[in-house]
């Protein structure tokens, strides 16, 4: 006999459990592939709204550097009330990415991958508001490398965050966006340099 200490019956019982013990190891991997896919899922949704939160901290601060350059380049005479106005702008953005991190929306992202991202932030918005008197005192020489370093320091914080998207395609359109974004964050040092240059002129046509 092929199984002479077995029973009838039990290779019986054998033949009918088997199959219902492979079914129900396949549907515990089938739901376990699920929820690494719903995961994977809300983390990419996450990473997402967490990269825009990062931009419009960049966005608002690149428009800040802008209009400071004009009122410095002015000696105050140029964009006083836009850039009083842009610095509540600037910093509602900052608050937001705040509340974003506090609150339970990014529960699928690692709590150390978000700190990467924060910390270098944070330590870069340090002294901004010693920064903003000494601008409004027409002393603020150190003001655009210290906006453009905001701005970095944002978007290479969206380069970390989307390091893993799963989706290929959704992060080759984030990898082209963030492209778009480092080129206009170029884009706008240069326009803010000239911003400050073409205001230090018209303030000096006007005195000459």
């Amino acid at each position: 006999m092929l199984f002479p200490a077995l029973s009838i019956n039990r290779l019986l019982l054998m033949a009918f459990l088997l199959p219902s013990a492979l079914a129900s190891v396949g549907f515990w991997l089938w739901i376990g592939q699920i929820n690494q896919d719903i995961e994977a899922a809300s983390r990419t949704e996450q990473t997402v709204l967490l990269a825009k939160a990062l931009d419009n901290v960049a966005h608002q601060h690149a428009v800040e550097r802008g209009l400071t350059a004009g009122f410095l380049g002015s000696r105050g005479e140029k964009n006083g009330d836009a850039v009083k106005a842009q610095r509540l702008k600037a910093d509602a953005a900052v608050e937001n990415l705040q509340s974003l991190i506090q609150s339970n929306q990014l529960e699928a992202i690692p709590a150390k991958d978000i700190e990467h991202i924060f910390t270098p932030l944070n330590q870069a918005l340090a002294g901004k508001v010693t920064l903003r008197s000494d601008v409004d005192k027409l002393q603020g020489s150190q003001a655009f490398g210290f906006y453009s370093n905001i701005n970095t320091v944002a978007l290479d914080g969206i380069r970390l965050a989307s390091t893993d998207i799963n989706d290929p395609d959704l992060s080759a359109k984030v990898s082209t966006w963030l492209s778009l974004l480092w080129l206009k964050e170029r884009a706008g040092q240069v326009r803010g340099a000239l911003n400050g240059v073409f205001a230090a002129g018209q303030t000096g046509e006007r005195r000459a």
